[in-house]
């Protein structure tokens, strides 16, 4: 979580430059937003696009959820590759990965088979660490 209030104190220093250059022109306001967010997914964020991460824990699927499926190989200590990292408007990061194991089970055969495409699967920082 220490990189978290990192995250949270940096986060709250660009907010505040941001407020300073609204009078500003909204080509220079714009700019400055896109360079922050780059800094802030390039430097700060606890993992990269390409870094391996594993899960921590095991997602609690329901039946209803759109990765119930996908259960099998959503588990504890799957492994992955962060492809994408994103931050919303409250400054919470969003890693988007590639799982080493994803499969798709026939519901005729009950085998495992690897998908045409792999998928992207988003989690937050608390499900994650580096491999």
């Amino acid at each position: 979580m220490k990189d978290f209030e990192k995250l949270k104190t940096h986060l709250g220093s660009l907010l505040k430059e941001m407020s300073a250059i609204q009078s500003l022109s909204p080509v220079y306001a714009l700019e400055t937003s896109i360079a922050a967010h780059d800094a802030l997914i390039n430097r700060y964020a606890p993992f990269k696009a390409g870094e391996r991460v594993c899960l921590i824990g095991t997602p609690k699927l329901e039946p209803d959820d759109g990765w119930y499926a996908d259960r099998h190989f959503l588990v504890e200590g799957a492994q992955a590759t962060v492809n994408l990292v994103e931050c919303n408007s409250k400054g919470e990061l969003s890693f988007y990965l590639v799982f080493d194991d994803e499969t798709w089970i026939s519901s005729i055969t009950g085998e495992k088979h690897p998908p045409e495409t792999k998928h992207l699967y988003g989690f937050r920082e608390k499900w994650l660490k580096k491999i």
